[in-house]
């Protein structure tokens, strides 16, 4: 399977479908319609959904490639802060979403 390369408009639909829909508690349900906005797989949208988790939680990108959450990217921390920052979300909210 091909990897998905990601755009900063992609990752910030997905955080604002995340946002939006975070109370749901269903992350299938989430994922998809994450899925359906950007048009690629549910397995990228938990790909990068872990890389917002790890983010959101401190730690540190891995030096290995590939695997859960490998979209770890100066990028994707940029938006993430910038999303974060933007929309004033606490870090309750950020440790709900990401739970």
């Amino acid at each position: 399977m091909k990897n998905h390369k990601w755009t900063k408009e992609q990752r910030e639909i997905v955080l604002e479908t995340l946002y939006k829909n975070y109370k749901y508690k269903d992350e299938s349900v989430i994922f998809e319609l994450a899925s359906d906005n950007i048009g690629t797989t549910v397995g990228s949208i938990n790909g990068i959904y872990l890389s917002f988790k790890k983010i959101s939680q401190g730690i540190l990108p891995s030096q290995t490639k590939g695997g859960c959450g490998s979209m770890y990217t100066q990028e994707t921390i940029e938006v993430y802060n910038e999303f974060v920052e933007r929309n004033n979300i606490s870090q309750t909210v950020l440790d709900t979403m990401f739970s």
